[in-house]
């Protein structure tokens, strides 16, 4: 807040300035969601949380990896040993302020588009780094933002998956120096993936990095229940802390 009095006439003016949160949501888009994923809640989701992010004061931009087609995400801050993995990493739709955003309806379309498609290569290191790599190329402040990856946690990169797991760490990490959390809903009906698996692993690993638990939806007649209540979370934890 800026408090301004006028020399000569003695008028007060006062400029409230606020930091505008910022919400990067990643979705997998890979062949193994339909298995983990049968009933398209990462789509769900993610639409939900369009219509629920508060329009003033927020900006949201939405990354999908794991399928063909799209506009390739450019690493502008950050760097990776297997340029490969860009080419399945698409920005859905770049940085923008939610008050901005004239047809939700539109921008829902571009998520279902996206989540419709399947890949083979899922460098799900790569697509979270260039989130993080969005945000700090956007100037977002410090505690102000947080990234929503929705997946099965499953990698299958161009380069070996421990060096894209590598990438998702580096990720977790520098959104951490940052403050900024990343909420991470490991998509995983009939519980494909059990507690001691790679991928469930990794999704803890990711959450905790950045000081949050991971949030799993393992089950397919309460799942969109629970990743409503998921979605929701996230934005009132961020709310809270920015007061």
């Amino acid at each position: 807040t800026l408090r301004m009095e006028a020399y000569t006439t003695g008028e007060v003016t006062t400029v409230v300035k606020t930091t505008p949160v910022d919400f990067v949501l990643v979705l997998d888009c890979s062949g193994s969601l339909n298995v983990t994923d049968p009933s398209h809640l990462c789509a769900t989701a993610c639409k939900m949380f369009v219509d629920m992010v508060p329009l003033e004061n927020a900006r949201i931009s939405v990354i999908a990896f794991g399928y063909d087609g799209g506009t390739q995400y450019t690493l502008k801050n950050m760097s990776i040993d297997n340029p490969l993995d860009l080419k399945k990493v698409y920005l859905v739709s770049d940085m923008v302020e939610a008050s901005a955003i004239k047809d939700k309806n539109a921008l829902k379309q571009q998520v279902t588009d996206a989540t419709s498609k399947s890949g083979t290569n899922t460098p799900l290191g790569t697509a979270l780094l260039s989130a993080v790599d969005l945000l700090e190329n956007n100037g977002a402040s410090d505690k102000n933002a947080c990234v929503i990856l929705l997946t099965d946690g499953r990698i299958a990169a161009q380069q070996n998956r421990y060096d894209d797991k590598d990438n998702a760490h580096t990720a977790a990490k520098t959104a951490a120096s940052h403050d900024w959390p990343v909420y991470t809903m490991h998509l995983n009906d009939g519980e494909r993936y059990g507690a001691g698996s790679e991928e469930t692993t990794l999704m803890r690993q990711i959450a905790e990095e950045t000081g949050y638990a991971v949030i799993t939806v393992s089950k397919a007649l309460r799942g969109e229940r629970d990743i409503a209540e998921a979605t929701k979370r996230a934005i009132r934890e961020k709310a809270r802390e920015m007061g």
